[in-house]
């Protein structure tokens, strides 16, 4: 018997959230989406897939914002975090991840969807999972 395994993995580079506020995120029902691959359900000439967070700027970070009922938080160390009508967060968390405010892409707002809902799952379960972080 023989098997092979094919894991790809994402290598984060940035400040990671503490595990304090990943718990905070997921209680508010916020999903990890950094890496994750997004396809596009219009054709776009020459795009087929994008990766969300591969394009982020440093004037990118730090901001939450909202389109469509999809709310994105891109923290201050460029993490994506995104939920569909997310329950309050702390106020102090918030001012934490984002202390630049409102004025982000959200992503999966638009005419996209995950490449795979396996991958997306398993972000709700893990919120690292797939992603290998810089020592």
């Amino acid at each position: 018997m023989s098997s092979i395994s094919v894991d790809q993995h994402v290598l984060f580079i940035g400040q990671r959230t503490d595990q304090n506020e990943k718990e905070a995120l997921q209680k508010a029902g916020y999903v990890h989406v950094t890496g994750l691959e997004v396809r596009m359900l219009t054709f776009t000439p020459g795009v087929k897939s994008e990766i969300i967070g591969e394009k982020l700027r440093e004037d990118e970070k730090g901001h939450w914002d909202s389109n469509n009922g999809k709310t994105v938080i891109i923290t201050a160390g460029g993490e994506i975090w995104l939920a569909v009508n997310p329950k309050e967060l702390d106020e102090e968390i918030l001012k934490r991840l984002c202390p630049n405010g409102r004025g982000a892409f959200v992503p999966l707002s638009n005419q996209e969807r995950p490449a795979s809902i396996h991958d997306f799952l398993a972000r709700v379960a893990n919120p690292d999972h797939g992603l290998i972080f810089e020592a």
